[in-house]
């Protein structure tokens, strides 16, 4: 309603997915953000440290929200404080937040990692695995915001300077995935319900612990790379993948056995 009427309404979300743990699925918002994320007229921030958190602060209460209501999605386990996050680029949505190679030497990036919340600092140390790969780190806290920007900077956000092949990139964060076929090739999403047991081991068990990423991430750019040197590209419309799809054997919900006509 505040969305509708235009009012400015700024809420804390603390029940951050599979991070809350022990509250069990359900208190974790595996598809909410995507409801949120397509409100028109709503701002829907996923900051990823408390850097971000401050510049969440600041869009929500800047002239440009005067009629629009925030909510701000936020961990209740504990995440570092980035190196390269910044409070004064939140308001564009998506930057650069990390490169595993020396960006100053304007090298071809071979993929992009985009990832919020919680699970920026996981894309991080997974990035730095993926070596020799020239790997670049997105924070996006709002895709709403991000696609507010003129068309020159969301390239250059998710392609860099790249004058020979395109960089691959894949999307990692611990909703569903609906959405980031927008931005990605591919995206580590949850697709299931999650289950009571601490972060960590809910992280671990769905797929998003830094050993799972890099594994996964690492055979995507394989396969991709081989069809590209077979002529047949990386990959356009109706190619996305999802890479943690039939990852987690056991969640929580109904063990519903298909009907066949």
């Amino acid at each position: 309603m505040s969305a509708l009427q235009g009012l400015r309404f700024i809420g804390v979300a603390t029940h951050d997915s599979i991070g809350v743990g022990e509250d069990g699925p359900t208190h974790q918002s595996i598809a909410l953000g995507t409801f949120f994320r397509a409100l028109p007229n709503f701002n829907l921030l996923r900051p990823a440290d408390a850097e971000e958190t401050l510049g969440a602060w600041l869009l929500a209460l800047s002239p440009a929200s005067a009629h629009t209501p925030t909510i701000m999605c936020l961990t209740r386990q504990a995440v570092p404080l980035l190196p390269g996050s910044d409070r004064t680029k939140v308001a564009q949505g998506a930057y650069p937040v990390h490169h595993n190679f020396d960006f100053a030497d304007d090298l071809d990036l071979d993929l992009v990692l985009i990832a919020t919340g919680s699970e920026v600092a996981i894309a991080i140390s997974a990035a730095d695995r993926l070596a020799p790969l020239r790997v670049r780190v997105v924070s996006m806290p709002s895709q709403r915001h991000f696609d507010m920007q003129p068309q020159a900077y969301r390239r250059a956000v998710l392609r860099g300077s790249s004058k020979g092949k395109e960089p691959l990139v894949v999307a990692i964060e611990a909703w569903g995935s609906y959405g980031w076929a927008r931005y990605a090739h591919a995206s580590l999403s949850m697709h299931t319900f999650g289950l009571s047991a601490p972060a960590d081991t809910l992280y671990e068990l769905f797929g998003f612990g830094v050993d799972g990423i890099v594994e996964k991430v690492g055979a995507f750019v394989q396969r991709r790379r081989e069809r590209e040197a077979r002529g047949e590209g990386v990959g356009g419309v109706g190619d996305f993948e999802e890479l943690l799809l039939g990852y987690a054997k056991v969640h929580a919900g109904p063990r519903v056995t298909p009907v066949l006509e």
